[in-house]
């Protein structure tokens, strides 16, 4: 099944129907609806309804957008219950071995360089020269660098990447892209990285699920002044 389906519409008469948006989404994971931000699209109420009866008749997640002249909705297919039935303690199993290898790689550089990413006003400064001495690498598997106030691993031999947000109270909360990269980098987790490829919403979706049947927390930020959201993490019941 190819992920992406984009349909131009010059005028309004040209937006599919429910039934052609529906036969759609069964070839493709994802629909594209576009036009020229200067047509009488903009703001126009029929436009309106009609993405509000997609909602209500499709089972989609609707994103909006718009890039220099064009702008357009993204409608995301979304999982049914029988698929959701069936990879969510896959995910579930991900967002544990997730939060565990966080957990393990921040001791590790905890221990190396007795610096506590709990502080989060204690600057990395005097450590650079010591990060250069050892060409970032935490072991002789596994790298590190910064970004974004952030730090990623990198497994030198499989190639796994493991992105740890730091602006919460624990390791290893579910930032929608790290934890993507991490399943996609994973052999264990690669094939059920298949299945969110290129559509968030379907992990949102899972992840949501898995906490309303509780299992997983949600974790509050420590810079929720800063626009920072509260995430998901695994339900740790030790």
């Amino acid at each position: 099944m190819s992920d992406l389906k984009t349909i131009f519409c010059k005028t309004l008469e040209d937006l599919p129907t429910i039934d052609f948006l529906k036969k759609e989404l069964d070839k493709y994971d994802v629909v594209r609806l576009e036009y020229n931000i200067k047509s009488g699209f903009k703001n126009s109420e029929k436009l309106i309804n009609y993405i509000s009866e997609v909602k209500v008749y499709l089972d989609v997640d609707i994103h909006k957008s718009e890039l220099r002249d064009i702008e357009f909705y993204i409608i995301y297919k979304l999982l049914l219950q029988e698929e959701l039935s069936k990879i969510y303690l896959d995910v579930e199993k991900a967002t544990k071995s997730y939060q565990l290898l966080c957990e393990e790689l921040i001791n590790k550089f905890k221990n190396k360089y007795n610096y506590d990413f709990r502080g989060f006003n204690k600057s990395l400064k005097p450590f650079r020269e010591k990060f250069e001495l050892d060409n970032n690498k935490l072991t002789d598997d596994w790298k590190f660098y910064f970004h974004g106030g952030d730090i990623c691993f990198k497994n030198l031999n499989s190639g796994q990447i493991v992105d740890v947000n730091l602006k919460y109270e624990k390791y290893g909360v579910l930032d929608l892209w790290f934890f993507q990269c991490f399943l996609r980098t994973t052999a264990e987790f690669k094939e059920l990285s298949k299945v969110f490829e290129n559509n968030t919403p379907k992990l949102v979706q899972t992840l949501k699920y898995l906490r309303d049947i509780n299992k997983l927390d949600l974790v509050n930020s420590n810079f929720k002044n800063y626009g920072f959201e509260d995430k998901f993490i695994w339900k740790n019941r030790v």
